[in-house]
């Protein structure tokens, strides 16, 4: 199972999504749950299903996570756990490290902090302000 990325940085009171793939065929259908850390902070959730199914045909078809940053109105950048599990015609664990950028202060907001690039091809990052400036 793959997941891409492995780390995410969301804006308070945004979305962001995880692709979840197999790189090679499947004997079996394969079903993934997601399940969040009890530790982690409980505004940054799963917004889509916490359930994948892959059948063994379309084992090459990517399938989408959604998670949000819930706002609250304290100054503090959360983080969150959230465990895939796969069962079925393939076994695996991974995880998903989703961390929350607080939009209650100002600062530079890299939107994806694992970036792959493999050799003799380019890759993009985003980087933003966490919020319209104000002038003082």
């Amino acid at each position: 199972m793959r997941v891409n990325p492995m780390e995410l940085m969301v804006l308070e009171g945004s979305t962001v999504s995880a692709e979840v793939k197999f790189s090679r065929a499947l004997k079996d259908d394969v079903l993934v749950t997601v399940s969040s850390s009890r530790d982690g902070d409980p505004n940054l959730v799963l917004l889509s299903t916490n359930c994948l199914f892959f059948p063994a045909q379309q084992w090459y078809v990517p399938q989408y996570l959604v998670f949000k940053s819930i706002p609250d109105t304290n100054h503090i950048d959360g983080t969150n756990v959230f465990t895939l599990r796969s069962s079925g015609g393939l076994y695996d664990v991974t995880t998903i490290v989703l961390r929350e950028a607080d939009t209650n202060r100002q600062g530079l907001l890299v939107e994806q902090l694992n970036v792959s690039i493999d050799e003799g091809t380019t890759n993009f990052i985003k980087i933003r302000l966490r919020h319209h400036p104000t002038l003082r």
